[in-house]
């Protein structure tokens, strides 16, 4: 049991510092496509272009969850002891 805990432990340390270098890369881009899908989004709006309206919608709020997404997985990895993002 003990090793089993050492292993998992060392696992979620390792995807913790992982996805914690690469999340300014990740969150920048979805950030980006986020902020060109809604000013899509408005600008099919302004014109009337309800298809593509539709279709920047989708791609906006799908973008703006995997973000949240991303950082949700990050803060369920925070290794124990881990400066404020711990959980005890």
């Amino acid at each position: 049991m003990k090793v089993r805990k050492i292993a998992t432990n060392s696992a979620r340390l390792a995807a913790f510092s992982l996805l914690s270098l690469l999340r300014p890369v990740v969150v920048t881009v979805l950030e980006i496509l986020t902020a060109f899908s809604l000013f899509g989004f408005l600008a099919c709006a302004f014109f009337g272009q309800w298809f593509v309206f539709t279709v920047l919608l989708i791609a906006g709020v799908t973008t703006s969850a995997l973000t949240w997404s991303y950082d949700a997985i990050l803060s369920r990895l925070v290794p124990f002891d881990y400066g404020f993002l711990s959980e005890g």
